[in-house]
């Protein structure tokens, strides 16, 4: 009896260890974008055309250490934090936003932010780390 009780412990501690790291790959899929993301990205030769055109808005979500180290020229700095309770954000209602941070995972969750409150937005695909390495401009 004792020994169908330590298995039976052993097995409930197996399912709780598996739907512990399902919740975990899928709280990491959700936050990594890969999973429920209805916001649209963009790629960063698609956001500097749109920089060219000035037809729309860079919105920095980092600290402000991170932008003043290089930031896309023109970009509005808000950090992540400061999203939805920002006074400039609100002012920029009826402005197409293209959301950046580092890697692309703050502004994933600004973006998501934003969009729910009906802004019209978009993801810098992978940040202003991908934006470098392709070579585009930055300003201090």
């Amino acid at each position: 009896n004792t020994q169908r009780n330590t298995m039976n412990t052993k097995k409930y501690y197996s399912y709780i260890y598996w739907i512990i790291f399902g919740l975990l790959v899928v709280y990491m899929s959700y936050s990594k974008g890969w999973i429920f993301n209805t916001t649209p990205s963009m790629t960063p030769q698609q956001a500097y055309s749109e920089l060219q055109k000035h037809s729309s808005v860079f919105l920095d979500v980092r600290t402000n250490e991170e932008y003043t180290a290089g930031h896309i020229p023109g970009a509005i700095l808000v950090p992540v934090d400061q999203v939805e309770q920002s006074t400039i954000v609100k002012k920029l209602k009826n402005d197409s936003i293209i959301v950046y941070c580092h890697s692309g995972n703050r502004s994933l969750k600004a973006s998501r932010i934003l969009e729910k409150q009906g802004y019209k937005v978009y993801n810098l695909e992978n940040g202003i780390t991908n934006w470098e390495s392709q070579h585009l401009p930055t300003e201090p």
